[in-house]
Order: structure tokens, then sequence, then C-alpha cells
């Protein structure tokens, strides 16, 4: 790894070298979350199922934490995930906070469970436990954060239905009840509901455009007529919705 400055050109060699997923720096830009791919490789998963480390740098690339050590890909259960933490990256609007998915099913979707995945939060210094901040019915399947801190549309999807839940849910605040924001199904392309608009920050982060209790939602309003792209405003508080233009 390495920072590029960019008006001179200069290269700062960052830790070891190895290969790496992907890096990405904490929003205060204090550390780097590593997802390092480690031997001995796979012969029968994709790369993005080999064994991997998940590890805290500081920006110098000295190991601050190692989140999880994971084997490879191969005694998961078809159409299931990883046992162990998944999916990590730094939670937004915070200065150094990981967020993570764990399965809570052994990642065994045809195992029966009350809740097969929850979400995790560990907050630097990264010495204490980790908090769980949500449990999700079915699979995760993404967090948007919003721009008030701690809120973030997260979203679970139910494979053997194809079908798909958003709830509007405050990780900062665990045992608070989500609110169930849209709830579809993923073959159903007349009744998607879109994708919220997002904006980015001054420093990247990606945020769902917000104006007070609005967001917005674009889609292709795919209709018996053909497709008919729309523009949504719903009201995250009161479940309102309004049609700003339809194509």
């Amino acid at each position: 790894l390495a920072a590029v400055e960019v008006a001179t050109g200069q290269v700062a060699k960052i830790g070891q070298p190895g290969i790496f997923g992907q890096a990405s720096p904490s929003p205060d830009m204090s550390f780097i979350l590593v997802d390092r791919l480690t031997r001995p490789f796979s012969y029968s998963v994709p790369y993005y199922g080999f064994a991997r480390s998940y590890e805290v740098w500081d920006m110098g690339g000295r190991p601050v934490k190692t989140l999880a050590v994971l084997p490879s890909d191969e005694g998961v259960p078809m159409n299931g995930v990883p046992t162990g933490p998944r999916n990590a990256g730094w939670q937004a609007l915070k200065p150094s906070t990981l967020l993570w998915a764990e399965a809570l099913d052994g990642g065994d979707p045809e195992k029966p469970a009350a809740f097969r995945d929850r979400l995790m939060t560990l907050a630097s210094p990264f010495d204490g436990p980790p908090r769980e901040s949500l449990r999700l019915q079915h699979r995760y399947a993404g967090a948007l954060p919003l721009a008030s801190p701690g809120l973030a549309l997260v979203s679970e999807r139910d494979w053997k239905k194809r079908w798909r839940t958003t709830w509007l849910a405050d990780l900062d605040r665990p045992g608070t009840p989500p609110k169930k924001t849209f709830d579809f199904g993923t073959q159903d392309s007349y009744n998607d509901p879109g994708d919220p608009v997002l904006t980015t920050l001054g420093n990247g982060e990606r945020l769902v455009l917000q104006d007070k209790d609005w967001i917005y939602l674009e889609g292709t309003g795919a209709s018996p007529r053909g497709d008919h792209p729309f523009l949504d405003r719903p009201n995250i508080k009161t479940r309102g919705k309004q049609r700003l233009i339809q194509s």
C-alpha cells in the first residue's frame, strides 16, 4: 500500500507488501482497515473466498488490531456465508468505528434460526469487546448511512423468497426497534421503490442525501407500458411519499 501526494507525485509506502482485497482509511484518517489475503490460496473458490485477515493499521502501516483471521470459503454451505466478521468497514460520521456483520446460524441458510445475522461495532482504540447493534431475521445485504450519526438504512434479503427488506435503524442505540422502510420482491420490477440518492462528503464518505426528514429515491419506473424513470421524496418519519417527477 502507498500514499500518494497528488500535487507532487511523492509516494510513501505503507506497511509490508501483500495481496489486499481492499484497504480503506478511517474517516478521521487515523487508521487503515486492511483486508489481506493469506496463504494457502484455494483452488476451489474465487479469490474473494480466499483465506484472509482483517487488520487495522495506523497510517504508518504498523498493526494496531487484528479483527479476524478467517479460513477460505471452501466449507461454506450453498447459498450461505462464512462465519466470523464479514463486510467489515468504517461506520460513517464516526472518527474510527468499525462495522461488520456476523452470522448467527453458522452461515447455513437451511438451518432454522430466529435471526441469521447481526451487526457489530467496535470503536478505537479497539481494546474493548465489540457491541451488537442490530439483529436481522434474514441475511445482511448492506447499510446506507444517513446524515444523522448512527442512523442507517439497513437491508436484509431472504434468498429463498427472493425478498428484500430495508429498515431505518439507529446503530448507536442497540435495542431500539428499527422501522420497516421498504419491503418488496427482488424480481418485482413494477413495485421496486428505487434506490436512495447519495451524496459525497469532503472526506469521501457516501451518505444518503437528506433534507431534514426527507430523502430521495430514483428508480427505473418499470411498468407494463415500459420504463418511466422517476424521482420520489419519502419522509422517514411519517412514511409519506411525494413523486417529484416521472419521465
